[in-house]
């Protein structure tokens, strides 16, 4: 993850298309691991706040984001809950969201597949709330983007 910052902080906007393709490629790999992603958000968003707050719009405008992961989603969620107010999505909502093997069992395809064939109910609920929580964070994006202009 540190080559992204690094594309992002020598070419600017330039690299916005390479780096986004390469953040959500890393979501697709066999053996994927959120928690590197989710520390690599952290350093993005602790940058500085109008920077900070363009790149992760860039990458959440990306229509791989229709497919991020619980995880990631989580994470993502908590920080743009710390700029916005009223939350978009909420600490409460947040913990509430339940799956009997965890959120990582969601994380990729073969994982909610297995889910599903385990728990088809206990899987469908929090898939559908995930997906209602992106499109939540897709529409919150023009309220917090530009905001420490």
């Amino acid at each position: 993850m540190t080559t992204l910052s690094v594309a992002w902080r020598l070419c600017g906007p330039q690299a916005d298309g390479w780096v986004t393709e390469r953040f959500w490629a890393e979501t697709q790999r066999e053996q994927y691991w959120a928690c590197g992603l989710t520390q690599w958000v952290d350093v993005l968003t602790s940058e500085g706040a109008t920077d900070a707050r363009r790149k992760l719009s860039v990458l959440l405008r990306e229509p791989a984001f229709e497919d991020c992961d619980w995880i990631l989603l989580e994470h993502i969620a908590r920080r743009i809950d710390a700029w916005t107010e009223p939350d978009v999505i909420g600490e409460d909502e947040l913990r509430r969201a339940y799956h009997p093997l965890g959120a990582g069992a969601l994380a990729t395809a073969a994982g909610r597949a297995r889910a599903a064939a385990q728990h088809p109910e206990q899987t469908r609920v929090p898939l559908e709330l995930l997906a209602a929580w992106r499109a939540r964070i897709l529409e919150s994006i023009p309220r917090w983007e530009r905001a420490g202009r």
